[in-house]
């Protein structure tokens, strides 16, 4: 070393070599931090995005759910009231007097796909009266003219509702024909009721309102995850992709696009 250096080195105040060396710890120290904060940080995103990945889960096993529990309502009053829920044409005497009593003629209402009458309301209010189905507020003499979405029908977690309409294997929803039997339909929208007139336009729960990946997880839970074919079946421009009998569900669209219907 050379002497010029050995005399700066000893001339140097301590003081200023400690700082020094505090500033260099200051900055290994906020590196450290800064990596720390980055780790965390990574962690909460994670975990929020698992989160929301857990309560969609969820709300899609409701439905699933809900679904399979109606299902097991209708079995159980059509054996034990021998008739179809909405069309019990004894209602008032066997179940409750204030209710409507259905035609009897083992179908819902007089339109195909279409919930709009007094009988696909009074599906709903049958079952509660028969103490069968909860979630449905009871209103024996409910209509199809004051009838909402989310009390005398039942509402989803995912939104929109659920209503029990009947197809004859004809009748068509957005161009796909829905084989003959009664089905749920998952839906959102209501009828309008034109003032005084006591008649409504338009009809319960007929636009789409699931997610292509949320009608496949419902209908891949409850039967082929086919969205034409078997017990599920889903209509709607931008649900399902390909051509018979390869269809499937459009997993790249997240719009809402999805009608779904469920066989009882």
């Amino acid at each position: 070393m050379s002497l010029s250096k050995i005399l700066a080195k000893i001339l140097t105040n301590p003081s200023q070599q400690s700082a020094t060396k505090r500033r260099n710890r200051q900055a290994g120290f906020s590196l450290i931090e800064a990596a720390i904060v980055l780790a965390v940080a990574g962690l909460l995103i994670g975990g929020a995005l698992q989160g929301q990945t857990l309560i969609e889960n969820a709300r899609i096993q409701s439905v699933v759910d809900q679904v399979q529990g109606y299902r097991t309502a209708v079995t159980t009053f059509q054996d034990k009231y021998n008739a179809l829920p909405g069309n019990f044409s004894e209602a008032t005497t066997r179940l409750n007097a204030s209710l409507v009593n259905g035609g009897g003629t083992g179908t819902l209402g007089t339109t195909m796909l279409s919930a709009n009458s007094t009988e696909n309301v009074q599906f709903w209010q049958h079952l509660a009266a028969a103490n069968l189905v909860t979630g449905v507020y009871a209103r024996p003499e409910a209509t199809n003219t004051d009838a909402k979405l989310g009390k005398e029908i039942p509402a989803t977690r995912l939104g929109g509702g659920i209503v029990a309409v009947v197809a004859d294997g004809s009748s068509t929803s957005n161009s796909v024909a829905i084989p003959r039997g009664t089905w749920l339909r998952i839906g959102d929208g209501a009828p309008t009721t034109a003032a005084g007139s006591g008649t409504t336009s338009g009809d319960f729960a007929e636009n789409a309102i699931l997610t292509p990946d949320q009608a496949y997880q419902i209908d891949k839970s409850l039967d082929d995850g086919n969205p034409r074919t078997g017990k599920v079946m889903a209509t709607g421009t931008g649900c399902a992709t390909g051509t018979a009998p390869n269809f499937s569900y459009d997993g790249t669209s997240s719009d809402r696009n999805c009608l779904l219907f469920v066989a009882l």
